[in-house]
């Protein structure tokens, strides 16, 4: 039951964050084609920023929880271990192909590419955790 509840609201927090960032490349976009004078976009931002960050908070706490709960005791240690590398290899990488993709293109394009991608990161990680309960299921029959 807790991580049915873990995995809802690891979802929910993920898709929240994936909305703030294109949120906040709408208000870019408003503020350099002045659509919305700077001084508006840079607030929208900076709230939908916020947004960002308090809908991270509860998707870190939730990933943690899912670790512990469902890795067995004597891997813990090394899956964690794995996750925390790929999670600092990933950003790296992000941000250099994020900083080419801001010197080849406009400013605002990789902030909806990073929305789109972290939305799709939610919807496959519902679809890889279903299947994972479908097998689960299966084994308990």
């Amino acid at each position: 039951m807790l991580k049915s509840k873990a995995s809802k609201l690891f979802f929910t927090a993920t898709l929240t964050i994936a909305f703030g960032i294109f949120m906040i490349g709408i208000w870019a976009i408003c503020g350099i084609y002045r659509v919305l004078p700077i001084a508006v976009s840079i607030v929208l931002i900076t709230m939908f920023d916020c947004l960002t960050i308090a809908a991270a908070i509860p998707m870190q706490m939730t990933s943690s929880i899912m670790l512990q709960t469902g890795t067995p005791q004597n891997t813990l240690g090394r899956v964690s271990a794995t996750i925390r590398m790929v999670s600092i290899a990933s950003s790296a990488i992000g941000e250099m192909f994020f900083g080419v993709l801001n010197d080849v293109t406009c400013v605002w394009l990789p902030i909806f590419v990073g929305s789109i991608g972290v939305a799709t990161s939610a919807f496959l990680y519902k679809k890889v955790m279903a299947g994972c309960e479908s097998i689960k299921a299966k084994e308990d029959k």
